[in-house]
């Protein structure tokens, strides 16, 4: 037993005190698909800002397309999505240290997907980074108990080295595997949506979203079509494509959209270019009165400038134009129209301005996308008229 130890047992511990302050940080990955990988990282986020922690943010995903029973992911870079530099430099003042994703080598990167679906933590990739490491404790999903929880293990991870080897470690990695759905965060709604104003997005895709929305005009609508194939299963209980199609009229007639509409029309159909599937839904759409035209970002800035952009870089691209969008219609199953309904409230529009096709969710859908997802919901922004 070190003398370090003894004075700490005996006088430190009983004044509720650590030998001193604990460094911590959060490492982490994500899960597949765009706002899967954004709702990692919020709670993740959330978490670090109430413990006191840094981050290390994880490498990004994207996909080859969108089919059925497909599990390939490919790695990216986690700035192809995010603008980190701004990032780091809006949180160090508020107290929160954000870092980059290590440098991996090509293996690791070749890695990453295959540990995220087996949801393992990155710390065969990362290594302990001179760091004592241990695994976050996972006690549920409200956040002053995975916080009290977390603190707990990290003192207790301290005291043993100090026990062992006469000082407290340098850092403790608490890794984790995918964070989605890892806070109920709406329990925690004023502090997810402050978090979520220090996320900041690739600026090129940014800039490309606001030049598409200067071709749209001040006023346009916005749908997400969900009708890729590996949204077949959601979509059964229509009776197939034309089905849902029709549910996309009603839903875009509930919500106010006329022959005078300009819409615009996000989708994966998109992936590969048009589509006799893609063009048949928007003739379905104006046949119907609800549109004057329906427009989409690769008629708007044209295939040669998209190209070299990954899926979920193409599909944040439409959730920033969505979110401009004077009315929306989305998918109840879809976190990506969950989210640009969300964020679309923080914006400023009202929530009444957000439509959903008429799909009843299984109780359990309901209440994650309640509980998880839907962070915003009773938000009114300060300063912003509703429009």
């Amino acid at each position: 037993m070190t003398p370090a130890w003894q004075h700490y047992d005996s006088v430190g511990r009983a004044e509720g005190r650590v030998a001193s302050p604990l460094r911590l940080r959060l490492r982490y990955t994500t899960a597949g698909g765009l706002t899967n990988q954004l709702l990692a990282h919020l709670p993740t986020f959330v978490i670090a800002r109430e413990l006191g922690a840094e981050v290390v943010v994880p490498p990004a995903v994207s996909r080859p397309g969108f089919f059925r029973g497909n599990k390939e992911w490919r790695w990216e870079s986690a700035e192809t999505l995010l603008d980190l530099d701004k990032m780091k430099a809006y949180w160090a003042p508020r107290g929160l240290v954000v870092h980059k994703t290590p440098e991996l080598t090509v293996a690791q990167s070749e890695e990453y997907p295959r540990l995220i679906q087996r949801n393992d933590p990155p710390t065969a990739l990362y290594g302990n980074g001179s760091c004592l490491m241990m695994k976050m404790p996972t006690p549920g999903n409200d956040l002053g108990t995975i916080v009290q929880r977390t603190r707990q293990a990290a003192l207790a991870a301290a005291e043993e080295q100090l026990r062992s080897s006469g000082a407290t470690p340098e850092c403790i990695n608490l890794d984790s595997g995918n964070s989605f759905l890892r806070v109920a965060v709406f329990s925690t709604q004023s502090l997810a949506l402050s978090t979520l104003q220090g996320f900041f997005f690739n600026a090129t895709l940014v800039s490309l979203a606001e030049e598409i929305k200067q071709a749209l005009g001040e006023s346009f609508n916005g749908v997400h079509l969900r009708l890729e194939d590996d949204a077949a299963g959601w979509n059964e209980r229509f009776g197939g494509a034309a089905g849902v199609v029709q549910a996309y009229v009603r839903a875009v007639q509930a919500v106010g959209f006329t022959n005078a509409s300009t819409v615009y029309a996000a989708s994966g159909l998109l992936f590969n270019g048009t589509s006799p599937e893609f063009e048949r839904i928007i003739t379905s759409l104006q046949a119907a009165g609800v549109a004057r035209q329906i427009v989409y970002k690769e008629a708007l800035v044209g295939p040669e400038r998209l190209q070299g952009l990954h899926s979920e870089q193409l599909a944040l691209l439409d959730v920033l134009v969505l979110t401009g969008s004077g009315a929306f219609v989305g998918h109840p199953q879809s976190t990506i129209s969950v989210m640009a309904e969300q964020l679309r409230i923080c914006a400023g529009f009202p929530p009444q301005t957000n439509q959903f096709l008429d799909i009843p969710l299984s109780e359990g859908n309901q209440q994650r996308f309640e509980r998880f997802v839907r962070l915003a919901a009773d938000y009114m922004p300060t300063g912003i008229a509703r429009r």
